[in-house]
């Protein structure tokens, strides 16, 4: 099964393309803060060692299939994001840790 290029999301427009047509929407808000979100979080893979696991796997030779260059970049995360938000369904996260203490402490 092959996931889709994405190419028609507007998180992968360019930015100048997004403020063309999406000029006086709030979609544009929305689209440039999912997009800040998503550099933010490709900034984060790499501080916690993204480029270093594509290091250590293809000397490993496990993962022949890993392309030249880095697969964990600006646009791989973007796509992934693009990929994601376009699935039917939604992922609630509970990002307050202090809630389940909460929860716990009353049982």
């Amino acid at each position: 099964c092959m996931l889709p290029d994405q190419e028609g999301h507007p998180l992968l427009w360019d930015p100048k393309t997004a403020e063309t047509w999406l000029a006086g929407s709030s979609m544009l808000r929305e689209l440039v803060e999912r997009r800040a979100q998503c550099l933010s979080d490709y900034q984060m893979l790499l501080e916690m060692g993204a480029s270093e696991v594509e290091q250590i796997l293809r000397a490993s030779g496990d993962c022949p299939n890993i392309p030249d260059g880095s697969v964990v970049t600006e646009e791989s995360v973007l796509w992934a994001a693009a990929t994601l938000l376009s699935r039917a369904f939604s992922l609630q996260i509970d990002h307050n840790d202090d809630d389940n203490e909460e929860e716990e402490e009353d049982e």
